[in-house]
C-alpha cells in the first residue's frame, strides 16, 4: 500500500510539529534540534525561515495532515498522558504541562528511507491526481501571497506526489501533471507581477463597468494633521524603550564579564578577551539552559515572550560587554569605604578579584612607577609643565599586562571612544578653517579632505565600488582584536545587507 498523508491523530503523540510559515504552512514532524537551536524535521526540506514548533502532536487538531515526506518517516504508535508542574524562570509561575510518554514496545519507527510504493490501481490513482491538482490551486494562492519558503515546501511535495504514482498510464499522467505544475506557477508568477506592479504605480481598482475607481490614498504627510503629535508621543516611547533596552544588555553583561573572569586562558589569566572556545561556550549555555527550562512553546504566553526575545538579548549584552569589562577592571582601582558597614565584605571580594590577576602584580608590582595620565590617555603636567610619575595603578596594571601578553582588551568604553572621535573630527574641521581662512587650500578642498574619501573612489562603476566598500569593511572586521567589537560590527553588517535586500526588492 502507498503511504499518504498520516493525519496528526496518527503521528506518536509525543512529537513534536510545526510549519515555517504559521498555521497556514505545511506541517512537518520534528526529529531534533541542531547546535544552533533551529527545529530539524524528518523529512529533507530545508529552509532559509526557521521551521517553528507549534508543540507535541496530541496537542493539535488531530484532522491536520502531515507532509507527505514526514508521513514516511515520523514514528508512531500510542502514547501515555500525564501532567507535571512546570515553574518559568524569573517569572515566579508555575504552569502545568501535559506531557507524553510512549508506551513501550507499540512504537512504530519508520525507516529512513522512502518505503517502495506498491502497484496503484485506477481509484488510488485519480485520488492521487485529485490531491495533487488541489495542491496545485494551493501553489498559486500561496504565489500570489508571496510565501515563498511555503511555495517551495508545496512544490517539493507536489513533486514527490507526482513520482509516487504508479500502474498502468502513469506514464501520462506525470508530464500532464507536471506541466500543469508549470503552466500554474508561471500564471501565478505573472499575474503577482503586475499586481505588484499595479499597487507600486497606484492604480486604482477598475469596476466592472471599466471605470476607475477614485485613489483615496495619502500622498503628502504633511497634510496628515495627527502626525506632529504621534511623532512625539513615538519619539519618548522609542527613547524609553532603548534606555530599557541598553539597561537590559548591560544587566546580562554584567553576569557575560563574571564569566569570563571565572575561566582562565593557558596562562592561568581570566579570559576577558574571550579569545578561547570554552569561554564563548560558557556564554551560549547561559542562554541555553534557560531555553531548556521554558515550556514548549505555546504552553504559557510569557514565557514565549521571553523566548522571542532571547537572541536580541544576547545581542544587546555582547554589545554591551566591552563598557562593562573596561568598568569592571576600573573598579579594582576603588578601595571600599572603611566607614561603610560593609567594608570587611567588599575587602575580601576586591581581594579576591584582584588575586586573579597575579601574573600582572608578577610584572608589573607594586612599586612599578607610570605617568600619570586620565583615562583618555592625556598626561597630566606638574607646574612646571613636566610630567608627573606615581605609583601604577590596578587597572593600567591589568591593561597593560594583557597587551603585553598579545591579547589586548579595551581600555575605554564606547561611550569615550566616540568622543574621541568627535574631538578628533572637531579639531580636524577647525584646523582645515584656519587653511581655508589663510588661503592655503579651497573650501571644496577642505570639504572633499574631511569627508576622506574611500581608496576605491576612482572606480567609476556604482556597484563595484559598492562592493569593493562592503569587501573593506569586511576585512576591517575581520582584524579586530576585540572579538565583541567584532561580533558588533558583524551584526551591524548583517543589518545593513537586510536593509539593502529590502530596498532593492521594492525597486
Amino acid at each position: 500500500m502507498t503511504i499518504g498523508k498520516l493525519k496528526l491523530s496518527e503521528v506518536r503523540g509525543d512529537v513534536r510539529v510545526g510549519s515555517v510559515t504559521g498555521s497556514s504552512g505545511t506541517i512537518h514532524a520534528i526529529k531534533e534540534t541542531d547546535a544552533g537551536g533551529r527545529n530539524v524535521p524528518y523529512c529533507p526540506t530545508r529552509s532559509k525561515t526557521p521551521l517553528r514548533s507549534w508543540g507535541q502532536a496530541h496537542e493539535q487538531k488531530p484532522n491536520l495532515e502531515l507532509c507527505i515526506k514526514c508521513s514516511k518517516l515520523v514514528p508512531t504508535g500510542p502514547v501515555e498522558i500525564t501532567e507535571e508542574a512546570v515553574e518559568i524562570p524569573g517569572l515566579d509561575r508555575t504552569v502545568t504541562r501535559r506531557v507524553a510518554t510512549p508506551v513501550t514496545g507499540t512504537t512504530e519507527e519508520k525507516e529512513t528511507q522512502a518505503v517502495a510504493a506498491t502497484t496503484m490501481n485506477k481509484a488510488a490513482q485519480d485520488k492521487a491526481v485529485e490531491d495533487i491538482k488541489a495542491s496545485i490551486e494551493r501553489l498559486s494562492s500561496l504565489i500570489a501571497e508571496g510565501k515563498d519558503d511555503a511555495v517551495k515546501e508545496l512544490k517539493e511535495e507536489i513533486t514527490a506526489a507526482t513520482e509516487a504514482i504508479t500502474g498502468r498510464g502513469a506514464a501520462g499522467i506525470k508530464p500532464t501533471l507536471r506541466t500543469e505544475v508549470e503552466k500554474a506557477v508561471k500564471d501565478a508568477e505573472k499575474a503577482k507581477t503586475a499586481a505588484d506592479k499595479a499597487a507600486k504605480d497606484g492604480k486604482g481598482a477598475k469596476t466592472a463597468k471599466g471605470k476607475e475607481v477614485a485613489n483615496l490614498a495619502t500622498t503628502d504627510l504633511s497634510k496628515v494633521k495627527e502626525l506632529p503629535a504621534l511623532y512625539a508621543q513615538g519619539h519618548d516611547k522609542i527613547v524609553a524603550a532603548a534606555k530599557q533596552k541598553f539597561a537590559a544588555g548591560t544587566d546580562v553583561a554584567v553576569i557575560l564579564v563574571a564569566i569570563r573572569s571565572s575561566i582562565t586562558d593557558k596562562d592561568g589569566d581570566p579570559d576577558l578577551p574571550a579569545k578561547q572556545q570554552i569561554t564563548r561556550d560558557g556564554a551560549t549555555d547561559l542562554y541555553g539552559k534557560l531555553r531548556e527550562k521554558l515550556p514548549e512553546p505555546g504552553e504559557d504566553k510569557e514565557a514565549d515572550i521571553v523566548r522571542d526575545a532571547i537572541d536580541g538579548i544576547a545581542t544587546d549584552a555582547r554589545r554591551a560587554a566591552r563598557t562593562v569589562t573596561v568598568e569592571y577592571v576600573r573598579k579594582l582601582d576603588v578601595e571600599p569605604d572603611e566607614k561603610s558597614e560593609t567594608y570587611q565584605e567588599d575587602k575580601k571580594l576586591l581581594e579576591a578579584e584582584r588575586a586573579k590577576y597575579k601574573n600582572a602584580l608578577a610584572m608589573f608590582p607594586a612599586d612599578y612607577m607610570v605617568e600619570d595620565k586620565d583615562h583618555l590617555g592625556n598626561l597630566i603636567l606638574d607646574k612646571g609643565g613636566n610630567a608627573t610619575q606615581r605609583p601604577i595603578k590596578w587597572s593600567e596594571r591589568v591593561f597593560d599586562y594583557y597587551e603585553a601578553k598579545g591579547k589586548p582588551i579595551a581600555r575605554i568604553t564606547r561611550a569615550e571612544q566616540y568622543a574621541q572621535e568627535r574631538k578628533a573630527k572637531a579639531e580636524r574641521k577647525a584646523a582645515l578653517a584656519e587653511a581655508v581662512a589663510a588661503g592655503e587650500i579651497s573650501q571644496e578642498e577642505a570639504d572633499a579632505s574631511l569627508s576622506t574619501p574611500a581608496e576605491d573612489s576612482k572606480e567609476s562603476d556604482p556597484i563595484k565600488r559598492l562592493k569593493n566598500s562592503f569587501e573593506k569593511q569586511i576585512k576591517e572586521t575581520k582584524r579586530l582584536e576585540d572579538d565583541d567589537e567584532k561580533a558588533t560590527r558583524k551584526d551591524d553588517l548583517i543589518s545593513l545587507l537586510a536593509t539593502l535586500r529590502k530596498e532593492i526588492n521594492s525597486i
